[in-house]
């Protein structure tokens, strides 16, 4: 596997972020991430036993 452009891989096409990862509570009760860091792309869901979904 070629390496040397995983970090814009991993932007341009994120996989959902791991299920451990925890992430902050927003108003609404959801719990939301951004993965990868620095992306600007944010994932939610609502307890920390269900997976990740792409908002």
């Amino acid at each position: 596997m070629n390496n040397d452009n995983l970090f814009e891989q991993l932007i341009a096409q994120p996989e959902s972020p791991p299920q451990q990862l925890l992430g902050m509570i927003d108003a609404n009760g959801l719990e939301t991430i951004e993965y990868p860091v620095g992306s600007g792309i944010t994932w939610q869901r609502f307890n920390p036993t269900q997976p990740w979904s792409r908002r």
